[in-house]
């Protein structure tokens, strides 16, 4: 994903020709080979690389974010966080993640579903930012939504196909997946962290989540 803040990039993606403006988001699929050339003297970009849990056959596209967009104070608020490696630290960058993709839903109604995930976007955020706290009931989240608790978990599950428990259990485990490869922190510390005190009960999920162990996950290259 980049996002560019000043000059034009020209995108040549085997004969594609995309053109990358000020307050324009890029996305390119993993392993698409390309060529890039300016069509200014300068040219600044931000990226965020990251990696789809299932893969998807698309081709590159661009969003026109518009210049009044919350979307390059969120690159940044990434960036600066990006520098610390505390377990908090990358929840929250996780949080800005996906409040950058809610974003670009939502200005380009991507989505027919798109309302509804602006009912519940602002518990997705609280359950984000306190994913380590583990409140995560029904009641708590429908309030901060401000609807019932039966609209809520029909709302959640019509936009994530999984109840907020399951889903709270998914995204710590690609968390914990990162911490174990990328930090190399050891099964016990990664499973305290993510407040898991049972390492037997940890690695049982995590197994049932990714189909490997935390132990093999970590030693993969």
């Amino acid at each position: 994903m980049l996002y560019t803040l000043e000059g034009t990039e020209i995108y040549d993606f085997s004969g594609k020709i995309i053109y990358a403006e000020p307050n324009t988001v890029l996305m390119i699929p993993k392993d698409v080979a390309y060529s890039i050339y300016l069509n200014d003297q300068k040219s600044l970009v931000m990226t965020i690389d990251f990696e789809l849990s299932c893969s998807m056959d698309i081709s590159p596209f661009i969003i026109k974010a518009g210049e009044n967009n919350s979307i390059k104070s969120i690159f940044k608020e990434m960036f600066n966080l990006s520098k610390s490696n505390t377990p908090s630290q990358q929840a929250l960058l996780k949080s800005l993640f996906y409040k950058i993709i809610s974003q670009l839903i939502l200005s380009e109604s991507l989505y027919s579903t798109s309302t509804n995930f602006l009912k519940i976007s602002n518990a997705i955020d609280y359950m984000h930012k306190h994913c380590l706290e583990g409140d995560f009931r029904i009641e708590k989240l429908s309030k901060i939504s401000g609807i019932s608790n039966r609209y809520f978990e029909k709302l959640f599950f019509k936009e994530y196909k999984v109840s907020p428990k399951q889903y709270i259990i998914a995204y710590k485990i690609d968390l914990a997946k990162e911490l174990l490869q990328n930090e190399k922190k050891s099964v016990t510390d990664v499973a305290t962290s993510l407040g898991y005190n049972d390492i037997y009960h940890f690695s049982k999920i995590f197994k049932k989540h990714t189909g490997m162990t935390p132990g093999e996950c970590k030693n993969r290259k």
